[in-house]
């Protein structure tokens, strides 16, 4: 009944929220709910490469924690959990063109020199090449007239060029694919079978498309196989365990700090005190809890105070 009035406060009162607390609630099985899987049989993974079976073991170990002797591995147990791993890890180097990034284009000026023939100007295919800075210094000694260009008595067709200028990088590439189908077998028949993927590319040069002049031309991967294997590992440990067993889930719900009520500057100052300090420090929670309930019972018309509390009392659950 107090999680219903909880729900529909939630409702009513979650628009003035500023602040949230992350509370855990114990959840059924996500996926093997009609079966309960209590003795058990831990078997051999083929290929276990990564020590997933220790780590189902101690993920079980974790859920009797949670739900008091909730597991019993049992080697004579007539339910038995097996399966097949495939660990694959791959380092590479491989190379890329990218472009140079410059702050100023890298342009040239192409003069094409002309000659005018009874009135019409006829060009040479063979220009002269200038960079921007002399052909500026040359440009103050000419006149122009939209494509041409009149220096020393001579006329050019003039042709800017911004060619992008490319570079070659080397780049580091890890991969990491882990997966494992999980069976469990209870009186020779299969009552559960999964395959958990997990995988993990890590590339540096993937979003780099321009580099500056001086920048590196070798990009190395900084992961470390061994933590993101055991990473991996232990998410499709978590992820199998909480398929078949009741788990700790969590939940973001909202702490409402904007007050339905006029308190005194003191026990407001308490309100925003105890507010601000929720999620800190788990030891603190009794106290905080003391010094609420003290508010609640100061300010009994508070429904915001009241709501508070409750998800205070959620949080130790």
């Amino acid at each position: 009944m107090r999680n219903i009035i909880l729900f529909l406060l939630l409702i009513f009162l979650v628009g003035c929220s500023e602040k949230s607390v992350n509370i855990y609630a114990v959840v059924k099985p996500n996926d093997l709910n009609k079966v309960q899987i209590r003795d058990i049989k831990i078997d051999k993974i083929q290929n276990d490469k990564v020590n997933l079976k220790e780590r189902i073991i101690q993920k079980m170990e974790e859920i009797n924690g949670i739900v008091s002797n909730y597991f019993n591995i049992d080697q004579n147990s007539n339910t038995i959990l097996n399966g097949e791993e495939t660990f694959i890890i791959n380092d590479n180097f491989y190379s890329k063109k990218v472009k140079i990034y410059y702050d100023k284009p890298r342009c040239k000026v192409f003069l094409y020199p002309c000659k005018n023939i009874n009135n019409m100007l006829f060009c040479k295919r063979t220009p002269k090449i200038y960079g921007i800075k002399d052909f500026n210094n040359l440009e103050k000694q000419s006149y122009q007239n939209k494509n041409y260009i009149l220096l020393k008595n001579e006329i050019y067709k003039k042709n800017v060029k911004c060619k992008p200028e490319f570079e070659t990088i080397k780049c580091e590439k890890k991969e990491i694919l882990l997966n494992a189908t999980l069976n469990i077998i209870k009186n020779k028949i299969s009552i559960f079978s999964k395959t958990y993927t997990k995988s993990l590319i890590d590339d540096p040069c993937k979003d780099i498309d321009e580099i500056y002049p001086n920048s590196e031309k070798i990009y190395k991967s900084d992961i470390d196989f061994r933590v993101e294997t055991d990473r991996l590992a232990n998410l499709i440990a978590n992820e199998f365990v909480a398929d078949i067993a009741p788990h700790y889930s969590m939940f973001n719900i909202e702490i409402i700090d904007d007050l339905d009520v006029k308190l005194s500057n003191k026990d407001k100052k308490e309100f925003e005190n105890i507010i601000s300090k929720i999620d800190n420090n788990k030891n603190d929670i009794f106290s905080l809890i003391s010094k609420m309930e003290k508010l609640s019972n100061k300010y009994p018309k508070s429904c915001i105070i009241k709501y508070d509390l409750a998800v205070m009392y959620m949080k130790i659950k």
